[in-house]
């Protein structure tokens, strides 16, 4: 699969939530109980992990809205007991390697896992709830309205999928 581009008519229907959409505070009370949680985003995963709930996967790029992080977020990051998996995802795209990784991390069901991303994180919501099994439960921020729960649930796939169908080959044509 070559690498595939998000198009610019595409990116309202992703500003929508794929899941349900709670306060931060919410949300978190709501994955206390989950055990397998994808966690997209920087602030997302250190949302989950000043409450005491390590996510099982978490993507991050160590930039929140195209900012980087402060020093006491990364130390936070770099805390976390997890093992580190780079991979590069240009911004606005899905590379091969995105899906090839996401697959083998949700096999790897016994271990944590943290993906340091080179590029953008946000869009692998889309490979990792694709891929995931319906226990899996991911969680990914809506910047200033609060959390996305999504269970990987058939109706939830079907729907990304019929976005992700929407995506373009190659890097070029945005």
């Amino acid at each position: 699969m070559p690498t595939l581009t998000l198009p610019k008519r595409l990116r309202p229907v992703l500003k929508k939530p794929f899941g349900t959409l709670f306060s931060t505070r919410k949300a978190l009370e709501n994955l206390r109980r989950e055990k397998r949680i994808i966690a997209v985003g920087d602030i997302a995963t250190l949302h989950l992990l000043s409450k005491g709930i390590p996510p099982w996967i978490a993507f991050v790029d160590y930039h929140y809205r195209r900012r980087p992080l402060s020093r006491t977020q990364r130390k936070r990051l770099s805390r976390w007991k997890a093992r580190t998996w780079r991979l590069t995802n240009p911004a606005g795209t899905l590379s091969e390697n995105a899906f090839r990784l996401t697959k083998k991390l949700l096999a790897l069901r016994h271990q944590r896992h943290v993906v340091e991303v080179r590029g953008e994180e946000d869009l692998l919501v889309i490979p990792a709830a694709l891929q995931a099994k319906k226990d899996t439960v991911i969680y990914y921020g809506q910047p200033g309205r609060g959390g996305v729960v999504m269970r990987a649930t058939k109706t939830v796939k079907a729907r990304i999928r019929r976005v992700f169908r929407g995506f373009i080959q190659g890097k070029g044509s945005r």
